[in-house]
């Protein structure tokens, strides 16, 4: 392995790593790597196990995030059935906001434990494709699926989607909210001024 090559893989994997770690220790660790690629008694395959460890940490960190994930898609197929199966009487409109809670959980807590943006809509991804057996389990269940065609099918799926996700992305955005408030305030001033401004 080249001492470029394996630069660029690491870069990479670094890459991937939550911003605030990023930031403290990227230039640490590629330091370490360019000094184990150049000291000649440190064997080829120590290099390769050092980048194969610090990808196991991130596939570690996905896995750990499917799991939370799933946790909270199971907890909106229980509000879904019961709601559906009458075990609790449960009004629509309170499951409907239930879910969507839960869906702004998962971004919320994904984001606060991953540290990053990416980390909650991670989660709340998984969520979400858990979730989806409640379109099959509608029909096998209760026998209901009001999707006359292909295209209707597909439409009401890409609207729950993105309405989904806008949820998670709610969720995922909080933690982060103070890094950005003041952002936002200047640029929201700043269209507003122009916005007021006379032309010449």
């Amino acid at each position: 392995m080249t001492t470029r090559w394996a630069n660029r893989v690491y870069a990479l994997i670094v890459a991937f790593y939550p911003r605030k770690i990023r930031k403290k220790y990227a230039a640490a660790m590629k330091l370490l790597l360019d000094d184990m690629l150049e000291d000649p008694g440190t064997p080829k395959r120590r290099v390769w196990m050092a980048l194969l460890n610090d990808v196991a940490n991130l596939v570690g960190g996905l896995r750990f995030g499917a799991l939370l994930g799933a946790l909270f898609g199971v907890l909106v197929v229980l509000i879904w059935y019961v709601g559906r199966s009458d075990i609790v009487p449960l009004d629509t409109m309170m499951g409907l906001v239930l879910m969507s809670a839960l869906f702004v959980a998962a971004g919320f807590t994904g984001a606060r434990r991953s540290g990053t943006l990416a980390g909650g809509i991670w989660v709340g991804f998984v969520a979400g494709l858990v979730s989806a057996v409640t379109v099959p389990g509608d029909y096998l269940l209760f026998h209901n699926f009001p999707f006359y065609d292909p295209m209707s099918f597909v439409f009401t799926m890409a609207i729950s989607v993105v309405v989904v996700m806008l949820f998670v992305l709610l969720g995922a955005s909080a933690p982060g909210f103070s890094r950005y408030r003041h952002r936002v305030g200047r640029s929201a001033g700043a269209f507003a001024g122009a916005w007021r401004q006379e032309p010449d």
